[in-house]
C-alpha cells in the first residue's frame, strides 16, 4: 500500500490545488495526531477540505472524520490564520515541501508542510522567521524551531535541472558506487523507485545498466520530460483487490494491473486513502470495544469469584457456629480449665499436657487455642 507521496506526484497535486488560491481559510481541525484538516472557502466551489498527514500525504478530501481534541499547535494555527486569504500554494523546487502563502490581518504568514522523513508543519512570517512548529527538530546543518529562519533541504541536482552532461557525471560516479541507472534516478534526482523504473521503460533502457551510451542518456532525458508534460489522468492501481498505488496518469509499469479511473488526482487519492482511513478507524473502534468488553468480562469474573468465596466463607462460618452451639457447655468448661492451667503451669507444660488431646489440637503462645469438634 502507498505510504507517501513522491516529489513528482506532489507536482500534480499542487497543480490541482491552484483552484483554492484566492479562497479564505475557514477552519483548521485535527482528526488525529500528526494530521490536520484545513477548510478553505472558495466563492465558486464553497468549502474545500485539505487533508495533511505530516510526513506522508496532502490532498483534497470530501471525507470529514470525527475529530480529536485539538493540539496546542492546531489551536495556535487557528489563532494565527483565522480568515487568512490563500495567496499562493507552491512546491519548493522538487522537494516534498508545500508552502502556503497566507494573508492575515497581521500580515503575510507562510505555512510549510513537509512530507518527507517524520514530517513537520512550520508557520513563519513573511521573511521565513519561524513563529511556531508542530515538532522542534535539529540536524547538523538545519534547525527547525521558533526564532530560527526556515531553511529547507535542497538537492543541487534534480529531475527539473538535469542536463546531458550532468547525467553523464552522475553515471560515472554511480559506477564507482555500483549503482544502476534506476537507483541513480530514484535517489540522485529524487524521482523515487516507481517513476525511475517507468523512465527506463519509456526510454527502453535496461534499468540495471550502469554504463549508458549517449543515445540512451538522451532517451532518459526525453522520458523525464515526457513524464513532466503528462496531463492528469489519475488511476488507482489494484492487485488482488488491494490498493497498491495511486498515480496521476497511467504507467507502463502497471500494464496488466486492475486500474480505476478518476477525473482528478486528488479524487483518486481521496477515494483510496479515505477508504483505508475509514476501515482503520472502524477497526480501531472495534479493537477498543473488544478491549473494553474483555476488561468488563474480567471484572465480572473477579466479582463472581469473590461472591463464591464469600458464600463458601459464610457457609463455613455457619457450620462452625452450629458446632459451637451444639458443644457450647463442653467448650466453655474446656476454655475455663485451660485458662486456669495456663496461669498455674505455663505455656510449655500446657502444650505437653494437651499434645494428644482429642479436642485441643494446638495451643499458641498468644493464648489462642485450636480445637476440633
Amino acid at each position: 500500500m502507498k505510504t507517501g507521496i513522491t516529489s513528482l506526484e506532489l507536482r500534480y497535486i499542487i497543480k490541482e490545488l491552484q483552484q483554492l488560491v484566492g479562497g479564505k481559510l475557514d477552519k483548521i481541525y485535527q482528526p488525529e495526531k500528526n494530521e490536520l484538516l484545513v477548510s478553505i472557502h472558495v466563492p465558486s466551489s464553497g468549502k474545500n477540505l485539505i487533508r495533511i498527514v505530516s510526513g506522508k500525504f496532502l490532498y483534497m478530501t470530501k471525507f470529514k472524520p470525527e475529530m480529536d481534541s485539538p493540539s496546542s499547535f492546531c489551536m495556535f494555527l487557528r489563532k494565527q490564520l483565522g480568515n487568512a486569504k490563500v495567496e499562493e500554494i507552491k512546491q519548493l523546487g522538487t522537494e516534498r515541501i508545500i508552502r502556503f502563502k497566507l494573508k492575515t490581518a497581521e500580515g503575510i504568514k507562510l505555512l510549510y508542510v513537509e512530507l518527507f522523513g517524520k514530517g513537520n508543519m512550520v508557520l513563519a512570517d513573511e521573511k521565513s522567521s519561524i513563529i511556531g512548529v508542530e515538532k522542534q527538530q535539529r540536524w547538523r546543518d538545519r534547525t527547525v524551531r521558533k526564532g530560527y529562519l526556515y531553511k529547507h533541504p535542497e538537492m543541487d541536482l534534480n529531475y527539473l535541472n538535469v542536463t546531458e552532461d550532468k547525467l553523464k557525471q552522475l553515471l560515472t560516479k554511480s559506477e564507482t558506487e555500483k549503482s544502476n541507472i534506476a537507483k541513480m534516478l530514484a535517489t540522485k534526482l529524487g524521482l523515487g523507485g516507481t517513476y525511475s523504473e517507468e523512465i527506463c521503460l519509456i526510454s527502453r533502457v535496461d534499468k540495471n545498466k550502469q554504463e549508458l551510451e549517449d543515445k540512451e542518456i538522451k532517451a532518459i532525458l526525453e522520458a523525464i520530460k515526457e513524464l513532466l508534460d503528462k496531463k492528469i489522468d489519475a488511476r488507482v492501481v489494484y492487485q488482488d483487490n488491494q490498493v497498491i498505488d495511486i498515480i496521476p496518469f497511467p504507467l507502463k509499469i502497471y500494464a496488466g494491473y486492475d486500474l480505476k479511473e478518476f477525473p482528478s488526482y486528488n479524487e483518486a487519492l481521496d477515494s483510496a486513502l479515505s477508504a483505508i482511513l475509514i476501515t482503520e478507524k472502524e477497526a480501531g473502534r472495534t479493537k477498543k470495544y473488544e478491549e473494553r468488553l474483555e476488561k468488563l468480562k474480567k471484572i465480572v469474573s473477579e466479582q463472581e469469584k469473590t461472591v463464591r468465596e464469600l458464600k463458601e466463607s459464610s457457609q463455613q462460618a455457619q457450620l462452625i457456629g452450629d458446632k459451637l452451639y451444639e458443644n457450647y457447655a463442653m467448650v466453655e468448661e474446656l476454655l475455663r480449665k485451660l485458662q486456669k492451667q495456663w496461669k498455674e503451669q505455663g505455656y510449655e507444660e500446657l502444650k505437653k499436657l494437651y499434645k494428644k488431646h482429642k479436642v485441643v489440637k494446638e495451643i499458641l503462645k498468644n493464648q489462642e487455642v485450636v480445637i476440633e469438634l
